[in-house]
């Protein structure tokens, strides 16, 4: 919340998989003039000099005092997720402290963080602590300062947009072709020389991140969708490599099997662009594949998608007619399978 108020920062971060086509998505991007690549941050944690660390935080916590003009921010106990620049009005309402005083923190926990080693505990001298409380602060904060103040110094030099989203350790970037010599740059640029980015196969119009398949197209432009992880097995070998599901005749509540399913359609609409419904029947059907192997009869399925409620799915207006048609050729065949299968 706090980065949205700092709308001059230039970063990659986004804080949920539902946000990557709207942080890489323009309609004017197409193969012919731009390409995308994929990046594997590495070491984000463990690596850096706590000296590092608290450069960048520090740079960071200054960045975001000129920001939103305010060294404070608050969150309201009855929300207890969502951070608020400025004081709080009403103190008996919400928790308020300074950026500074989480630094503080942060810089507690990198002092007393230790781990163990056989039967003795070593103290850390370097990187921040996995599973840290403060860890988390201290990884997404460094990595905007970072990024701001590359592109800071790039932006000038660059022949075309540029986008990424980067969520933990991956960063799917898409450039202008004219700017493909930034790729390396940046990997030595960055982030600094301890952070190691590794590229995920070469600069191309099509790659898989962030539980998404991500690919320029010259009638579309840049499309965003849902991908399953099975996909590859279901296609070859006709079985899970991943298992995922309870079958269903386990002794899982069954109000949860159809919770779980209704869920996954949820999530597979807002991890996709509204320019790219009509391709969310390809994840979906495996999908249904999957479900399948672990038991589910048509019947059960034809009943479970037809009383997915389409308004409480995430599906973005300039989409709806769209998904509407993909929806009713995917119930139509849901039928008729049920009906192939009673015979």
């Amino acid at each position: 919340m706090l980065l949205k108020a700092a709308t001059q920062l230039k970063h990659f971060g986004i804080t949920s998989t539902n946000q990557v086509w709207q942080a890489l998505w323009n309609p004017d991007m197409n193969s012919n003039d731009h390409i995308l690549v994929s990046f594997d941050v590495k070491q984000m944690f463990t690596s850096l000099p706590h000296a590092e660390i608290e450069e960048a935080v520090i740079g960071f916590i200054h960045l975001m005092h000129t920001e939103i003009q305010s060294p404070y921010f608050h969150v309201y106990k009855s929300d207890g997720r969502h951070a608020h620049p400025g004081k709080s009005l009403c103190k008996k309402q919400a928790y308020q402290a300074t950026l500074t005083q989480i630094w503080l923190a942060l810089e507690f926990e990198m002092t007393h963080m230790a781990f163990q080693w056989g039967s003795l505990l070593k103290l850390m001298i370097e990187g921040l602590g996995i599973g840290g409380t403060m860890s988390p602060f201290g990884a997404c904060s460094l990595c905007v300062f970072k990024e701001h103040k590359w592109q800071t110094s790039i932006w000038a030099d660059l022949k075309g947009p540029l986008r990424g989203a980067r969520l933990v350790d991956d960063l799917p970037i898409v450039f202008n072709v004219r700017d493909v010599e930034w790729v390396s740059k940046m990997q030595s640029d960055c982030y600094g020389k301890k952070i190691v980015m590794e590229l995920d196969g070469k600069p191309s119009t099509k790659v898989d991140a962030l539980e998404c398949s991500i690919a320029l197209t010259s009638a579309a432009g840049l499309v965003v969708v849902a991908r399953n992880k099975n996909e590859h097995a279901i296609l070859t070998t006709g079985e899970m490599h991943y298992m995922r599901y309870p079958h269903w005749r386990s002794h899982c509540a069954i109000r949860i099997k159809k919770a779980f399913v209704k869920g996954t359609i949820h999530r597979y609409v807002g991890l996709t662009s509204p320019n790219a419904y009509n391709l969310l029947w390809k994840p979906i059907w495996i999908f249904i594949q999957e479900l399948r192997l672990v038991g589910y009869p048509w019947w059960v399925l034809r009943n479970i998608f037809t009383s997915i409620d389409l308004n409480r799915l995430p599906i973005h207006p300039i989409g709806l007619g769209t998904f509407r048609g993909m929806w009713t050729d995917l119930i139509k065949e849901l039928r008729k399978q049920t009906r192939m299968h009673q015979a």
